[in-house]
């Protein structure tokens, strides 16, 4: 519907869970070591929902033929972005042809060079895949006053070349 109204500008994220709360409370008590899974079996099964009728019945998801109305705009289907933190799940969001968003929790730089480092590896190991972007959603910190007492450079070495990174332009 979203895609309908923005005509064609939508965009699609996906996460599977990060934290075993969100399992028990959303999932029934599925184990959080689990949701990758559930979530590698969802993303081709909607995608053919966009394309037209489709009947599922997967490994964990199940159902009779369905439909998606309306249908996205976009062709073949709106650009997909899956969160990703281990290595299974950049490859996995590689492989399938979707953008990958990384959030780094706790560390520094060092975290935003580890999960870039994973999202190359899996890039290099699906050449087949027109190569798909990387954004990193970094929490923020409230800043006052002028530009130069920000107490960061606008663009972190880090940071350099990667979408949707403040003060960052282009793409990797």
């Amino acid at each position: 519907m979203l895609d309908v109204i923005s005509d064609g500008r939508m965009e699609v994220g996906i996460a599977r869970g990060a934290y075993q709360i969100e399992f028990d409370r959303l999932a029934d008590g599925l184990a959080a070591a689990d949701g990758g899974k559930h979530l590698r079996e969802l993303v081709p099964a909607v995608r053919a929902l966009w394309q037209g009728d489709y009947a599922h019945d997967g490994e964990i998801w199940r159902f009779p033929t369905s439909t998606s109305v309306p249908k996205p705009v976009q062709r073949p289907t709106p650009p997909m972005w899956i969160a990703a933190r281990d290595p299974a799940s950049h490859d996995f969001a590689v492989s399938q042809g979707c953008n990958v968003m990384v959030i780094p929790l706790m560390k520094g730089d060092e975290e935003v060079v580890a999960l870039k480092d994973k999202f190359d590896t899996a890039v290099a190991h699906h050449p087949e895949v027109a190569r798909p972007d990387l954004m990193v959603r970094r929490p923020g910190l409230p800043v006052t006053g002028p530009p130069g007492d920000r107490p960061f450079p606008r663009q972190r070495p880090a940071f350099a070349g990667i979408r949707g990174t403040p003060g960052v332009r282009g793409s990797i």
